[in-house]
């Protein structure tokens, strides 16, 4: 007989079927997690991916999520480096011009 928590862990978190099938890695993300020992599974019922790692289950939309939310702040992060180096160099071009002006001679 198995264990509870062997069950537990093979039926559909959404709707409790116990039709859960493995699925295919479809992206390079899920390859890299299976080497990690990540396991996917589709529910026949509610046609759910999740991803199995140890004890955790996840859906697989709030991997692809978590994945733009990054990408997103990789380009923000990367505006905001952009901006900061224009600040410091157009402040230094106008650093650079007083102190020509004081350089010049007084008649």
């Amino acid at each position: 007989m198995r264990s509870s928590t062997f069950t537990k862990r093979n039926h559909c978190p959404r709707c409790g079927a116990a039709r859960v099938h493995r699925s295919r890695r479809r992206t390079k993300i899920e390859r890299v997690l299976s080497v990690f020992g990540a396991r996917f599974r589709r529910c026949h019922g509610c046609d759910l991916r999740t991803i199995q790692l140890g004890p955790l289950s996840v859906r697989v939309n709030w991997l692809e999520r978590l994945k733009r939310h990054a990408s997103i702040g990789v380009v923000l992060a990367l505006a905001t480096i952009v901006i900061v180096i224009a600040i410091l160099w157009f402040g230094r071009l106008k650093l650079a011009a007083s102190e020509a002006l004081l350089l010049l001679p007084v008649r």
